[in-house]
Order: C-alpha cells, then structure tokens, then sequence
C-alpha cells in the first residue's frame, strides 16, 4: 500500500513537469522515525509508569506536608517531571496503537 501511494505521488508530480530524476531523489529521501518501532511498546512503558510513580510522589508530597513546610520549588519540578514523563509516554503509547501524530 506504500508502494502504490509512492506511485500515485509520482504520477500526479510527473503531471507537474518533474522529471523522473528529481522523483527518483524524491521517493529516496524516505522520513524515518529517530526511534526504532520496536521500541515503542517498551517506552511506552516504562515513561507511563514513571510518570505514574512520579505523580504519585507528588500527590503523597502534597498530602503529607502542611502548608507551612511546602516548598514550591520542590512542587514545580514533581510537576514538572511527572507531566514530561506522562506527556512522552502517551506520545509512544499513541505511537504503539498505530495512531501516528
């Protein structure tokens, strides 16, 4: 199905006034992903359950001190992290299922 839908490109490009060479190099410079497929089932994987671990060290951080002895800081950067970590497992999660964003 790749295949056929490189083809129906070249023929609807080569109705433009390409020639078959620039479609050549076109059809060559294929974009791959940084990251293996075979990777994605695992990242996924492991950043959702750190971002869960991490979230629920941040939820445990707000319900054990008073309000006193909170620190921001500390807030923001469980915050922080915890929403990068979920944030890039769902990215491979999506990833995962087929559902390329």
């Amino acid at each position: 199905s790749c295949r056929i839908s490189v083809l129906n490109s070249a023929i609807l490009l080569q109705g433009y006034g390409l020639t078959s060479e620039a479609l050549r190099r076109m059809t060559e410079l294929a974009i791959t992903s940084p990251v293996s497929p075979s990777l994605y089932p695992t990242l996924a994987t492991v950043l959702l359950g750190s971002g869960l671990c991490m979230t629920g060290s941040f939820f445990l951080y707000e319900v054990t001190k008073t309000k006193s002895n909170r620190a921001l800081r500390s807030e923001l950067i469980l915050a922080f992290i915890s929403a990068v970590l979920l944030g890039f497992g769902t990215l491979f999660l999506l990833l995962w299922v087929g559902v390329y964003v």
